[in-house]
C-alpha cells in the first residue's frame, strides 16, 4: 500500500511538471531591422507609441508612486523633524525673551543716548556746513 501511494504521488508530481513544461507561451522575438527603411519605420513606430502612451504612463506613475511617497515623507517630517524643531524653537524663544526682558531698560536708555548723540551731531554738522557756505550772511 505504501509503495502504491508513493508511486501514485510520484506520477502526479511528474505529470504535473511535464504538463507545465509543455505549455510555455512563446513570445515573438524582436528582430533587428534588415535595412535603413525598416529601422526608420521601427523608430517612427516607437515614437508614435511613446507619444500616445507616455502621458498616461507618467500620470499613472505620478499618482501611484510619487504622490504617495511625498505624502508619507511629509507626514514623517512633521512627526519626527518639525515637531522636535518646534520644541527647540519654543525653548530658545522663551530663553531669548527672558534675556531681552532683563536687558530692555538698559537697551532703551542706550538707544535714547544714541539718538540724542546722533541728533546733536546732525545739527552740529548742519550748523558748521551753513556757516562755511553762508558765513558771510551771519557776520
Amino acid at each position: 500500500m505504501r509503495k502504491f501511494l508513493f508511486i501514485f504521488f510520484l506520477i502526479i508530481l511528474l505529470s504535473g511538471g511535464l504538463v507545465f513544461a509543455q505549455e510555455t507561451i512563446q513570445k515573438p522575438m524582436i528582430s533587428s531591422p534588415k535595412n535603413f527603411q525598416e529601422a526608420k519605420e521601427m523608430g517612427k513606430n516607437v515614437l508614435i507609441a511613446a507619444k500616445e502612451k507616455l502621458p498616461t504612463i507618467m500620470k499613472q506613475v505620478w499618482e501611484e508612486q510619487i504622490v504617495p511617497f511625498w505624502k508619507k515623507a511629509d507626514i514623517w517630517l512633521k512627526d519626527n523633524i518639525f515637531s522636535k524643531m518646534e520644541y527647540h524653537y519654543k525653548e530658545i524663544d522663551s530663553k531669548a525673551r527672558k534675556k531681552i526682558e532683563k536687558q530692555e531698560p538698559l537697551l532703551k536708555n542706550e538707544v535714547k543716548e544714541k539718538i540724542e548723540i546722533g541728533r546733536n551731531s546732525f545739527w552740529t554738522r548742519l550748523r558748521v556746513f551753513i556757516e562755511s557756505k553762508f558765513g558771510w550772511v551771519f557776520h
